[in-house]
């Protein structure tokens, strides 16, 4: 009997978008026991309740320091890469940018990357 050989047919799959500003890679989705308490910190700063609240990302990231991708003025980081979350929750109107720690320490990012930004360009 001959070989079987393989034959690739080339892709018809458009090439994969390059993004200048990649940002933080992806690497999952946030753990239940994680996101709770930063939505019940969402609906207490917005004034809303829980289930007023929209998740409009919420992503498993390694950030590139210590920062987790919104440095403070004045502020020093470890230089490491950090693993932990992005969430963006919204109340419809206002956009709460949440980074987190593996760990489950959260803190609102306000004037970073993305910041107060839905990226939906309206």
């Amino acid at each position: 009997p001959s070989p079987i050989t393989e034959t690739t047919m080339p892709s018809r799959e458009p090439p994969e978008r390059v993004d200048p500003d990649p940002g933080p890679k992806v690497t999952g989705e946030v753990p239940e026991d994680l996101l709770v308490p930063v939505l019940n910190d969402a609906a207490s700063r917005l004034g809303v309740t829980v289930d007023q609240l929209t998740v409009m990302r919420a992503e498993a990231v390694v950030w590139s320091d210590g920062s987790l991708g919104c440095p403070q003025p004045g502020q020093s980081y470890i230089q490491a890469l950090v693993s932990g979350y992005w969430v963006e929750v919204s109340d419809g109107e206002k956009l709460l940018d949440y980074r987190l720690t593996e760990s489950g320490a959260f803190f609102v990012c306000e004037g970073g990357p993305g910041a107060g930004t839905s990226g939906s360009g309206s």
